[in-house]
């Protein structure tokens, strides 16, 4: 029987056979706190928002569509235009065109950890080709996206021969970050994904213990 995979556009999440099953970004959470931790909400919020809409910009315009700037705030456009001039450098370089069927890609895969918990877990790709994924950031590109870029190897293409991440900036420029796949493959911090995971699933299982008990003590005493 064919796994039924949905992701919920409204609430953002990703669904397997009924269940909701965690994003990579909600594994590697720990990592983004600390990053984060000492930023000012009110930026934060905004770098998310700016975000979505260079993201949002750049999916249109690999499937093909205009760009209409009166849809986004002014300060959107310094990186789409980082992502155009990255875009036309790529496709010089490589001699090939992303095709629309390649961005935007929505995959899952299964993950046996070390103590040998099962988890299913999903994922936005910005670009995944015959042998190379893609990820655009709209800062500088750091060492802990690597951890992504590992994820995004087992949901998407185990055979990715190059990772790219692609940092947009302000300033209408870019940095290009690319790691090959034999030494993605060999980094010792794989172990920390590891425990991530191992940490979210006990955290998980917890909590709907948790809320089992509730529902079962609320149910005798006639609550539900």
């Amino acid at each position: 029987m064919k796994d039924e995979f949905i992701f919920d556009e409204k609430t953002h999440t990703y669904w397997l056979n009924g269940e909701k099953i965690p994003s990579v970004s909600q594994i590697l959470s720990p990592m983004s706190r600390d990053i984060y931790k000492y930023i000012d909400k009110d930026v934060l919020e905004n770098a998310a928002r700016r975000g979505r809409e260079v993201h949002k910009m750049i999916e249109l315009t690999l499937k093909g569509y205009d760009i209409n700037f009166n849809d986004y705030n002014r300060d959107t456009i310094p990186y789409y235009q980082a992502f155009l001039d990255w875009k036309r450098f790529f496709e010089s370089v490589s001699g090939r065109k992303i095709k629309t069927a390649e961005s935007e890609r929505k995959g899952w895969c299964s993950w046996v950890t070390k103590n040998l918990n099962r988890i299913y877990i999903a994922g936005t790709a910005d670009v995944v080709g015959d042998d190379f994924i893609i990820d655009f950031k709209t800062r500088q590109p750091k060492p802990s996206d690597i951890f992504q870029l590992l994820l995004y190897g087992e949901i998407f293409n185990k055979n990715a021969s190059h990772s790219y991440i692609v940092g947009l900036q302000n300033n209408g420029k870019y940095k290009q970050k690319e790691y090959h796949q034999l030494f993605l493959n060999s980094v010792k911090d794989k172990t920390w994904v590891c425990d991530q995971i191992d940490n979210f699933v006990d955290i998980h299982r917890k909590e709907k213990q948790l809320l089992e008990q509730i529902k079962r003590l609320s149910f005798e005493r006639g609550v539900i």
